[in-house]
Parts: structure tokens; C-alpha cells; sequence
């Protein structure tokens, strides 16, 4: 299901920030720690920042030249795991603004054509519960009193309020006929 504020899973005892985690197993063991340890370390902190909600975070590169090749794969990875959510974000905020929606034209593999597809499925069908609401309008302003949006083309919600737009107009229009 969905995540709400209080079910965020929480950091576990090896998910301290790196350098703490760090001075931790030097503490424990009385050497320093491997190059190994200070990337895991790293990879650590940065999960412990995007379980606290910054998407941002990245793993710090200046580790050696082995390990800096992993810590950059792993943000490299984190960047394309996070575009989906980036572009939901945009899509998200585009329609509680009102602004106009284009669909997505990029070709993605996988789960993410999947995304993309459902994106584009919302895109088209606001804009068709808008064209269809202009229409109506249109119908209205010249004098065609009797128009009603077609339903038939919509789903769920969408379909729910075109009924409601329709049923309005319906309550409105019979005093006229009386």
C-alpha cells in the first residue's frame, strides 16, 4: 500500500551517517577501516538521507579509485531509479496548476514504458474531459440549450463529473421548458 508519514521505515542500528559508522567499527575492531568499509559506509549514509526524504543525496566520491567507480555506479543507478518519480512530480504538479499536459514521447524498457504509458493515459484522458467540457460550452453559448457532454468516451471519475455537469444542466433547463 501507500506510505504515510508515521510508516516511513526507520534507520536500523547499521545505518548511521558513514563517518560515524566508521569511527564506530574503528572503535570496535581497533583498525581502520578498509576502502570497502568506507564505501559501504558511504552507501549507507546515502540511503539513511533518502529514507529521510532527500531524493538528492548522492554518495561522496572521493574514496579510492576502486571504490569511487562503484560509489558513481551507485548514483548513477539512483539517478535512473529516481526519474519516474521526478517525472510523476512534474506530471503532478502540471495538473494541480491547470497547466497544458503534453504526453511523454521518449522511449523507455521495461516497467518504465509501462509508467510512461500510464502518464500518457492521463494526459489523454484529461484533455479529452476537456475538449469534451469545451464543447458542451461551446453548444451552450449558442443557444443549443439541449447538449450534453457524451459520457460515453470517459472512465471513473472523469465520467462521474461530465454525469454531474450533464445532470446540472438538465436542473437548469426545465424551468425554461415549463
Amino acid at each position: 500500500g501507500r506510505l504515510q508519514g508515521n510508516d516511513c521505515p526507520t534507520p536500523g542500528p547499521m545505518a548511521m551517517r558513514g563517518d560515524s559508522l566508521i569511527q564506530a567499527e574503528t572503535a570496535r575492531s581497533g583498525q581502520l577501516p578498509s576502502e570497502q568499509d568506507r564505501a559501504l559506509a558511504e552507501i549507507q549514509s546515502v540511503i539513511v538521507e533518502i529514507m529521510k526524504g532527500n531524493f538528492g543525496a548522492r554518495a561522496n566520491l572521493s574514496a579510492g579509485e576502486k571504490d569511487k567507480r562503484v560509489l558513481k555506479s551507485f548514483n548513477e543507478m539512483l539517478d535512473l531509479v529516481l526519474i519516474p518519480f521526478r517525472v510523476s512530480n512534474e506530471y503532478f504538479e502540471k495538473i494541480a496548476n491547470g497547466d497544458e499536459l503534453n504526453k511523454i514521447d521518449e522511449n523507455y524498457p521495461g516497467e518504465l514504458a509501462q509508467f510512461k504509458e500510464n502518464i500518457n493515459h492521463a494526459v489523454e484522458s484529461l484533455a479529452n474531459v476537456v475538449q469534451e467540457s469545451g464543447a458542451l460550452s461551446s453548444d451552450i453559448s449558442k443557444g443549443m440549450i439541449h447538449s450534453r457532454a457524451n459520457v460515453s468516451g470517459h472512465q471513473g471519475r472523469w465520467s462521474e463529473m461530465l454525469e454531474k455537469v450533464n445532470t446540472s444542466l438538465d436542473i437548469l433547463v426545465k424551468p425554461l421548458e415549463e
